[in-house]
This record gives structure tokens, sequence and C-alpha cells, in this order.
């Protein structure tokens, strides 16, 4: 799992390598990654292209080793882990990283890729989440804001659901529902320590 997750990361530091901005991940603006960028092509194109790719190589290798039907076998039973769920670091995040509140921040907007209406940007965002938390929401192994950060994907439900006129209310509960499930997991039951209950993402205020 730890090599999964040293995967991931070297998707996420790319494009940052060698420049002054490596801790922005997706959003560094400086870096060997981007040199042979051309001009005519958007940094956040790249950012997420990238990103799709590791989402491509991620269902290749659940599929290619057979690792999308093995969570009953290596965790607890208690913890409730779906049948094809995939195999994941408590950190990962196979699809969670390609939208454009992750990498299509470079003007700071966060809500949208460049030439999208803020009603698709924001329903792209929830829809990436929600994939996430289909295929990996969590159950099992977790940590503070992986492998879905729960602190945007309600947000982004009820964002959609105000710039498109469309309120979700079963996406809405559905999301809620998966959170309270995956974040009161056996590996963590102190609720000091942000791998399990955490207020930043399961506050009252979300009913």
């Amino acid at each position: 799992m730890d090599q999964h997750e040293d995967f991931r990361q070297h998707f996420r530091f790319f494009q940052g390598q060698g420049g002054s901005e490596l801790l922005k991940h997706w959003r560094a603006k400086d870096g060997n990654g981007l040199l042979a960028l051309a001009d005519d092509i958007p940094q956040e194109y790249a950012a997420t292209s990238l990103a799709r790719l590791m989402a491509v190589k991620n269902f290749e290798f659940m599929n290619e080793f057979n690792m999308q039907n093995q969570a009953p076998d290596y965790l607890k039973q208690v913890d409730n882990p779906s049948k094809r769920q995939w195999f994941h670091h408590p950190n990962s995040k196979h699809v969670f990283e390609i939208p454009a509140h992750i990498t299509g921040c470079l003007d700071g907007d966060c809500q949208t890729f460049k030439g999208q209406s803020r009603a698709t940007g924001q329903f792209e965002s929830s829809n990436w989440y929600q994939l996430q938390m289909i295929l990996t929401p969590g159950n099992g192994a977790n940590s503070h804001n992986g492998p879905v950060d729960y602190n945007y994907q309600p947000e982004f439900i009820i964002s959609s659901s105000r710039s498109s006129g469309i309120v979700q209310p079963l996406r809405y509960y559905h999301t809620l529902n998966n959170m309270y499930q995956t974040k009161t997991w056996s590996g963590d039951i102190n609720p000091n320590n942000g791998n399990g209950f955490r207020m930043r993402v399961q506050g009252p205020w979300y009913f």
C-alpha cells in the first residue's frame, strides 16, 4: 500500500519538481515538469491530463492484477469493506485529484476549468469526488483527508445545486451517510485523532 501511495505522490508533485512551489503539488506554477509544455497548452490542462493518466493507470492496476475485489481479505469485516472496493492506502486518491478544484486552481478560482461555466465546473468536481467515494470510500483505512476529503464533497454538491438550479438531496445524504460510515472505523476510535472522527469534516452543520 505504501508503494501505491508513492506512485500517487510522483504524479502529484511531477510538475513542480525543481521549482520554488513544490508543496503546491498540482498547482505549482514553475518546475522541471513544466519546461516542455507548449505555449498554447494551458497548465491546468496539463495538470488534469496528468491526473487522468494516473486514474487510468489505477484502473489498469486494479484489473490486471485482480486487486479490486481483495478488500474483504485484508480489511476487517467490522468496517464493512465492499466486495469491489479498490486496493488503497489510507490516503489514496485514485481519481479525487482530477477536477478543477484540485488541478484548475492556478487562477485562484478553483471552481472551473478555463471556458467552463460555474455550474459545469462545480458539478464535474462533485462527480469525480463521488466516483472516488464509490471506488474507495475509505472503509477500513482512513487518513485525515483521504481517500475522500469530506471537507469538500458535501460542499460541492450544495454549490452545484445552487449554480445549476437542480437540487440534489439524494447525492447529498448519500455522501453524508458514507462519511459517517467510513470515518467511524476500527482503526481509529480516538475522537482527537484526525484519522477517524474529525470535526473539520463531520460537524453537525451539514444537517
